[in-house]
């Protein structure tokens, strides 16, 4: 099952975009952090589908990898968990993120819970 969940606290500005399986439940993109009520999660989660905007792949501190996408002011509009063991990795966890966010928003998606 695909859900948009909004934050801990029940804030839409903080939404995680799940996964969820028979095994457990992996978050593929999420609102980046310090995100404000400023924009929707509905926009972001279309510009993930889309691809729209700048797919950048970050290397952490601890030597895992992450994915942001930016829009042409250089604002993140969403980001990967920093999980991923190489950038290889962290371009097929985009690529995945895209296609679930295609099934969410093409088939109606359940707002968190």
């Amino acid at each position: 099952m695909i859900t948009v969940s909004p934050g801990p606290n029940g804030d839409p500005a903080h939404w995680r975009l799940i996964n969820r399986g028979q095994h457990g439940a992996d978050v593929l993109a999420m609102a980046p952090i310090g995100a404000t009520a400023c924009g929707n999660w509905q926009d972001a989660v279309e510009r993930v589908r889309d691809g729209r905007g700048e797919l950048n792949i970050l290397c952490t501190a601890d030597g895992h990898f992450q994915w942001t996408l930016a829009d042409s002011r250089g604002a993140t509009i969403a980001q990967s968990p920093a999980i991923y063991r190489d950038a290889d990795g962290c371009r097929q966890a985009f690529a995945l993120a895209r296609r679930v966010a295609r099934t969410a928003l093409g088939s109606g998606v359940e707002r968190g819970r």
